[in-house]
């Protein structure tokens, strides 16, 4: 931006070789307010634009010692470039005209009229100056912005992509490239629902349909690396007109964290539960075995407490029966061979009450239910009166 004078106003600078035309002008561009310079050669000119930088120039087309096109150009040369007006004589208008295409602002001619037109070719000129460089330092600041805004997206962490609702691919990031395997020249003008691009799961192209209405969308889904495979990922995407902008979150480490997590969950829940099926409930059926011998030796002694005994042994079957219940819901038995007959034969000894199939009726390929039914049987011996309210010939839920 050229520099103004000590008061603030536009600095003007005038160079005619007529002595007298330049005073004229000098003076009349004063008073309007200006701060105005002249010389009378090139050469003068040319050494007080060395170090001095005024808003506009005034150049008299033929200077004694230098043209005006001669001292543009050495200015040029320089790199000192300003904004000027030419001054010329009658029957140059064609030469003036030519400067003009050539970076000229406007001319005026040397004649009665142009002390009168001169300050308003002046403020002219000025007005386009001031808004040239008003228009300069906004594409300036525009230009700092968009470098900024580069800067932002190719040194994020997360991969940013751009592209049309057609799903032309216009712009994507340094990580989203590194993330799926491409080269950032490779990337632009892909397809975003293209087999061979980067390929969109069928679920964002759902949530894409709707940004016409929602203006944006956000979803957890695969995107197709080079290579083939698949990266997990979160995307949150908005809608900019016919372009669709948004940042992508590599989510892969952070899904295989929670698939380790449930694993070990899954193995400690299992665990528990063969812990709680082995540990607990083989405890408490001896305790139930230890109730039934404790009940038998009682009835043999006439002491009357057999039926707190069996009360004992009633608890501790339903102890028994919720403890293997969540055992099983904590660590599932897995099916195998015979493990259907066998599930089937444990589920009829619960539903029995603690009954089980006498040991001729029973498969002998199974194993012992808990609580052995030999051991169960040898117990009952001696005890006629107890079971006889069962009747001849019944079992107690045999699965056949």
């Amino acid at each position: 931006m050229a520099d103004t004078g000590s008061t603030g106003n536009p600095r003007l600078l005038v160079v005619d070789d007529e002595e007298g035309v330049l005073f004229l002008i000098v003076d009349l561009l004063r008073r309007e307010g200006y701060e105005v310079e002249g010389f009378d050669t090139g050469e003068q000119a040319l050494e007080w634009l060395a170090h001095e930088t005024p808003d506009l120039l005034l150049l008299d087309l033929k200077l004694g010692d230098l043209s005006a096109p001669k001292l543009v150009q050495r200015l040029a040369e320089r790199g000192r470039e300003f904004p000027f007006i030419i001054v010329t004589g009658h029957g140059d208008e064609r030469t003036a005209v030519d400067l003009m295409k050539q970076g000229a602002m406007d001319y005026v001619i040397k004649d009665s009229g142009m002390l009168e037109l001169l300050p308003g070719i002046v403020r002219r000129a000025l007005a386009v100056i001031e808004r040239d460089r008003k228009l300069a330092a906004a594409n300036e600041t525009i230009r700092r912005r968009e470098e900024r805004h580069q800067h932002i997206i190719q040194t994020a962490l997360d991969g940013f992509v751009r592209f049309e609702k057609s799903g032309r691919l216009l712009e994507v990031n340094t990580a989203l490239c590194e993330l799926l395997g491409y080269a950032p020249d490779e990337v632009p003008g892909k397809s975003v629902f293209d087999a061979d691009g980067v390929a969109f799961h069928e679920q964002v192209r759902e949530k894409l349909a709707k940004i016409e209405q929602e203006g944006a969308a956000h979803c957890f889904t695969r995107l197709l690396r080079r290579d083939g495979s698949y990266v997990e990922v979160e995307m949150s995407l908005r809608g900019d007109g016919n372009d669709v902008f948004g940042f992508v979150h590599d989510i892969s480490a952070q899904r295989r964290l929670e698939r380790e997590i449930l694993a070990i969950s899954e193995d400690e829940r299992r665990r528990f539960g063969r812990e709680l099926h082995d540990g607990l409930g083989q405890q408490l059926t001896a305790l139930e075995l230890m109730s039934h011998a404790l009940a038998r030796d009682l009835k043999l002694d006439k002491s009357g407490r057999a039926k707190s005994a069996d009360e004992i042994a009633k608890y501790t079957r339903k102890a028994i029966t919720q403890t293997r219940q969540l055992a099983h819901g904590l660590s599932p038995v897995a099916l195998e061979a015979e493990g259907l007959m066998a599930a089937l034969n444990d589920l009829a000894c619960e539903t029995a009450a603690g009954r089980c199939p006498r040991p001729r009726d029973r498969d002998s390929s199974l194993p012992d239910c808990p609580g052995s039914c030999e051991q169960r049987a040898q117990a009952r011996q001696g005890e006629p009166d107890h079971f006889a309210a069962r009747g001849p010939g019944r079992s107690c839920g045999t699965v056949d």
